[in-house]
């Protein structure tokens, strides 16, 4: 638990480099604590991709308030590339009282995230893939195409909110697991712990080896 600070610093702006200029749609945006996401799209992302991170950013803050973590994202398309403000959704003199709120929901998601994918989150998803699946796109009028992709990008966004509802008590678990095997072993190197943690076959993994696969394949043949 931290105090709130008593005043926050009103924001500034920061100076645009005469070689990257930008005009914000809305002003309030440049006062946003904006990031490259270099780590999820490094390369300059076009615009209906930007578009559809609406959904994640929409997923990610619901996922988080479900465990009354006061934490916001907003994302961008600027001069092409990606980018992504997080920053907190309440007043900061609100901040600890939604910290009280959230720990006993995140140490319940901690002890219960798997039976949760494995019973409720992992079903939805299939039937959200058989669904989808299941739509004959060359048989549909534009209207029809047009309402199908509504539907989706709906869908899109829960699949974020899935993700972070399974991700952050996952890490917060991984995180706990770290600590107490550093109290326990003072000496031990930075990775030790999470070595104890890995070695379990996925869904992940599998597609990552068939793609890597498909890669080599690809670069034998000249053509």
């Amino acid at each position: 638990m931290v105090d709130a600070p008593s005043a926050m610093p009103a924001p500034k702006p920061y100076p645009l480099p005469p070689d990257f200029p930008v005009n914000w749609p809305d002003p309030a945006m440049a006062m946003a604590p904006w990031q490259q996401d270099r780590m999820h799209m490094p390369d300059p992302a076009t615009p209906m991709s930007s578009w559809l991170s609406i959904a994640f950013a929409k997923g990610f803050s619901k996922g988080l308030a479900s465990y009354s973590l006061p934490m916001g994202a907003t994302t961008a398309r600027i001069n092409t590339y990606f980018y992504m403000s997080i920053s907190p959704n309440v007043p900061p003199e609100m901040m600890p009282e939604m910290e009280v709120k959230a720990e006993p929901l995140l140490m319940a998601g901690v002890g219960n995230f798997w039976q949760r994918w494995e019973a409720e989150w992992l079903p939805e998803l299939k039937r959200g893939w058989d669904d989808w699946s299941a739509i004959d796109q060359r048989a549909l009028s534009d209207a029809e195409l047009i309402a199908a992709t509504e539907k989706y990008i709906t869908w899109y966004e829960r699949i974020w909110e899935i993700h972070f509802q399974l991700l952050v008590p996952a890490l917060v678990g991984i995180s706990s697991f770290q600590d107490i095997y550093k109290d326990l072993f003072p000496d031990a190197g930075a990775l030790d712990a999470y070595r104890l943690l890995q070695g379990f076959d996925c869904m992940s993994l599998e597609a990552g080896r068939n793609l890597w696969s498909l890669s080599r394949t690809i670069k034998a043949e000249p053509e």
